[in-house]
């Protein structure tokens, strides 16, 4: 049955049954309302939006007049490259962790057999891919005043070396235990190809 058939028996109902209508007119309310609704929601997201980036470009504004970010940023690339001239080199993380023990024992050397050296497997830096740590624990029977000597030999060193730890006890029993790690770069990690 086509729509120009049915038309004059819908027309009838349509006059006939006030339920009809009002249900109609009740459906088409709610369908102008809900339309109204998003669309009022549309206008205050756009509207917020467009806040935001009248006051994101206002600051960018405000901070593109200001001379001093050249500045910094000359600074900060200074402060950067002096920190990577005091990074260990080493073609691998092996060789990086042998210069690290050779260094150690040597600088532990003239004290004998009272301070023993332990060396731990390298650590990757998650956050600066090559950069690798080298952990190293040094502890024996020192007094203070040598154990200060050694940390001032140790902060001389040029490979960056962080002090992680440091435990000293004085008295007859003097005994110190100090943690650290050097920084190094490493062109390759062992075990990988040349």
């Amino acid at each position: 049955m086509s729509l120009a058939a049915a038309w004059p028996a819908l027309s009838q109902e349509w006059h006939a049954n006030a339920r009809l209508r009002l249900g109609v007119w009740l459906i088409a309310g709610v369908v102008c309302l809900y339309l109204w609704l998003v669309l009022h929601d549309a206008r205050i997201a756009a509207y917020k939006a467009l806040t935001a980036e009248q006051v994101r470009a206002e600051k960018m504004l405000r901070l593109s007049g200001q001379s001093q970010w050249l500045e910094r940023s000359k600074a900060a690339k200074a402060m950067h490259m002096s920190l990577q001239a005091e990074l260990g080199r080493a073609q691998s993380v092996g060789l990086a962790q042998a210069q690290v023990q050779s260094w150690l024992r040597g600088l532990l050397a003239p004290h004998g057999e009272r301070v023993q050296l332990q060396i731990a497997n390298p650590i990757a830096d998650e956050k600066n891919p090559g950069l690798w740590r080298v952990p190293a624990t040094m502890r024996g029977g020192l007094a203070p005043l040598k154990v200060l000597a050694l940390l001032q030999q140790i902060e001389a060193h040029k490979p960056l070396t962080i002090v992680q730890s440091l435990r000293m006890s004085v008295g007859d029993n003097a005994s110190f235990s100090i943690g650290l790690e050097v920084l190094y770069t490493a062109e390759k990690a062992d075990g990988e190809g040349a």
